[in-house]
């Protein structure tokens, strides 16, 4: 048996043992009350089926074929339709994508389901399953994380969770899919050991890959996220370690395969950081003009260099050229450089739960960026803000048990947003693989601010309150 250094232990097989040291607040009150919620999540799941049927059914029943793919398609959609049809066509993968596999093999899932007819409508039915699944890791996150947490605690932080997802899940893209695979990784290596447990893991942190490039450098950080998990609850072992990093390494080869195949560039970070490139350019060089003048500007550039228009040039031909004009965009403009990316990070970090908001402003405007344009945006970052505060804060006080676990987070945090701050889209959706693990710290400072305020769980915290209740009043205790 190995020894637990943290809030969780588990065996061989990864079960909880369940039982706390020093400074949790758990008393025996306090372990049933952290007993309680597992019971009441197949409750807690069919609740939210019945939310999204009730939201589903009337949409795609009232809306027509065209009204129905406008409602649930993004500017990223149609490239995704495009590679899965092709490759229902074909029988291959197309060479003229942009995208990796993961996402375009489950729509083609979709459409063999749905046909033409109904592919839309089966792909956004799969995704609710989905989001099920997503609120299922959250919880079972939670439960790992912050036994400790009563029930309101558990229900607020799955609600928020619930929401989240609901609101990719309406949406034709790839991140609830992505969030749902690195989510279930996450989760494996926090507190699962047996085999197949392990390959399972393995095999999510793969399709995540495969899904979102976002993922390609997160091989580097496999090692120190093993660490600090193993210091929070139970070792990882390094034979899990190199089957994860042998998972990522494979997705990352097949991912630069089909990037070499259909555009003669190695890595499949070529379509990313080309844009990229292309981003800093219109961001830094000239931020006074328009995008589209950025955009002819970029192209006139890139065919001075390199002698031949723009339409003629390959991805393979357009990199060296856009790398070096990258370089000395950096060298020419580095405050502002610096200064931009830092901004959009920190935008990136409390940009609100807001798709699903976003989808019922265009149901009822009929207008692709009616919500953005309104100060409803506004007023839900203001909602959103004690979140973050609680998502963002450190642990205090004596919780130094809880520090690798609140160290990963922040590193997954700064990963991802770090990543997406080179680009200008911000948007909530970037943020969904790495929401449970902050959903799940945030349900650990929440439970701190409501035990602190009304005392632990169970019938001792109920007599401290009373007791500070009275205490307001000037009362005395009978």
């Amino acid at each position: 048996m190995m020894v637990s250094n943290g809030p969780i232990s588990t065996g061989g097989g990864g079960e909880a043992l369940g039982k706390q040291v020093g400074g949790s607040g758990l008393g025996q009150a306090g372990s049933q009350a952290a007993s309680k919620p597992r019971d009441l999540l197949p409750i807690v799941l069919a609740a939210a089926a019945v939310i999204e049927l009730a939201l589903f059914v009337p949409v795609a029943a009232l809306l027509d074929h065209e009204h129905f793919v406008w409602s649930v398609s993004c500017a990223d959609t149609p490239l995704y339709i495009k590679a899965c049809k092709d490759l229902l066509a074909t029988g291959s993968y197309p060479l003229d994508t942009v995208r990796t596999v993961g996402y375009p093999l489950f729509l083609a899932g979709a459409f063999l389901l749905g046909g033409e007819a109904h592919g839309y409508q089966v792909a956004v039915a799969l995704q609710l399953v989905l989001n099920l699944a997503f609120l299922w890791l959250i919880w079972r996150l939670v439960e790992r994380v912050a036994p400790q947490a009563r029930l309101g605690v558990r229900l607020a932080i799955a609600i928020v969770g619930f929401i989240a997802g609901l609101g990719q899940a309406v949406f034709l893209l790839s991140d609830l899919q992505a969030g749902v695979f690195f989510t279930f990784f996450g989760y494996v290596m926090l507190c699962k050991r047996s085999p197949w447990w392990v390959v399972g893991g393995a095999l999510a942190l793969m399709a995540a890959t495969l899904t979102r490039p976002m993922f390609t450098y997160f091989t580097v950080l496999i090692p120190l996220m093993a660490w600090l998990l193993g210091r929070f609850a139970i070792r990882v072992p390094w034979s899990h370690v190199a089957v994860y990093l042998l998972a990522s390494v494979a997705a990352v080869g097949v991912n630069s395969a089909v990037d070499r195949r259909s555009r003669d560039l190695v890595g499949s970070d070529s379509f990313f950081t080309y844009h990229t490139r292309n981003l800093l350019y219109n961001l830094y060089r000239f931020p006074a003009r328009t995008e589209q003048e950025h955009q002819a500007l970029y192209q006139q550039e890139i065919s001075r260099r390199a002698g031949k228009p723009y339409e003629s040039l390959t991805r393979g031909e357009k990199d060296p050229f856009a790398r070096a004009l990258f370089l000395e965009t950096l060298r020419a403009h580095p405050y502002q450089c610096a200064r931009a990316w830092c901004v959009s990070f920190a935008l990136y970090g409390v940009v609100p739960i807001e798709s699903l908001v976003n989808y019922f402003c265009r149901l009822a405007t009929w207008d692709e960026f009616w919500y953005h344009r309104s100060p409803l945006r506004r007023s839900m970052s203001f909602i959103c803000m004690p979140l973050w505060i609680l998502a963002y804060a450190p642990p205090w006080g004596r919780r130094r048990k809880y520090w690798p676990f609140y160290i990963v987070t922040m590193l997954l945090v700064v990963y991802v947003n770090g990543l997406c701050a080179l680009g200008v889209g911000v948007g909530d959706r970037m943020r969904i693989p790495i929401l449970p693990f902050m959903l799940a710290w945030a349900a650990v400072n929440l439970e701190a601010v409501w035990s602190a305020v009304f005392g632990p769980p169970g019938a001792a915290g109920k007599a401290a309150w009373r007791i500070r209740l009275r205490a307001i009043t000037f009362r005395r205790p009978a």
